[in-house]
């Protein structure tokens, strides 16, 4: 008896470091709720029925596709990017950074290329635009 083929979007949910349904949906819940928006808007807004954002929020189910999540992200505003990188005990170095969607002309993504981060309390990181440090 073979094993059923899996869809082509519907990764291992069991392998080690691969995101959860339940983060995702936790992500997407938050992103839609920074954006001032209910349920009923984003799926109006999205061109979806309601009950695609309830599951896309829900902690079950198959992890959405590339194209759902890139929709769901510029109807609220935001890019959607990329982000190949290596974490070591100290710091994260991003090898490669595509910007996927983005609500301007502009490509900010690829500003990330070769960026290495230290790990360190999130309190150490500047804000975004503060040029005091």
């Amino acid at each position: 008896m073979s094993r059923p083929r899996k869809s082509q979007h519907e990764p291992h949910l069991y392998e080690e470091g691969m995101i959860t349904k339940k983060a995702l949906a936790e992500a997407l819940r938050e992103i839609r709720e920074y954006s001032n928006l209910r349920q009923i808007d984003l799926a109006r807004h999205a061109g979806w029925n309601r009950s695609v954002i309830s599951r896309l929020e829900s902690d079950n189910g198959r992890l959405p596709d590339l194209h759902t999540l890139a929709t769901h992200a510029r109807t609220c505003g935001l890019d959607v990017g990329l982000v190949f990188a290596s974490p070591d005990a100290n710091r994260l170095r991003v090898h490669s950074a595509l910007t996927l969607q983005a609500t301007s002309n502009n490509r900010p993504y690829e500003m990330l290329f070769g960026l290495e981060i230290a790990r360190g309390a999130p309190d150490d990181c500047p804000e975004p635009g503060d040029d005091t440090a």
